[in-house]
């Protein structure tokens, strides 16, 4: 008969042998609700930030928006910060609210 069970014994020397999984994730603590240190004492922080619609936007808007940006980039110009950017998109319909007909011209 094969034995598919293993025993305790048996699970506790395979769990002690296996590489732990702290090795995998380099941080160490929290320095308040948003910002975590690392193993190399770096500072880590997450900011989410709002989408903003330019395919309809204003021309003004626009170059106001890119100004900002430019002066916030050029301000953080140290060798001790490093900005990286990842765009999360999800699918969004809306549709008005309401009734619809399909009959209706």
């Amino acid at each position: 008969m094969i034995k598919f069970l293993r025993t305790k014994v048996e699970r506790q020397y395979i769990a002690q042998n296996e590489y732990p999984v702290s090795g995998f994730i380099p941080y160490i603590n929290h320095s308040n609700d948003t910002t975590v240190y690392t193993r190399n004492n770096q500072l880590v922080q997450v900011v989410k930030v709002g989408g903003f619609s330019f395919e309809t936007a204003d021309d003004e808007d626009l170059y106001i928006k890119k100004s900002i940006r430019n002066l916030l980039f050029k301000e953080m110009g140290d060798n001790n910060i490093a900005l990286y950017f990842h765009i999360i998109r999800k699918e969004h319909q809306a549709y008005p609210e309401g009734y619809y007909n399909i009959d209706m011209p």
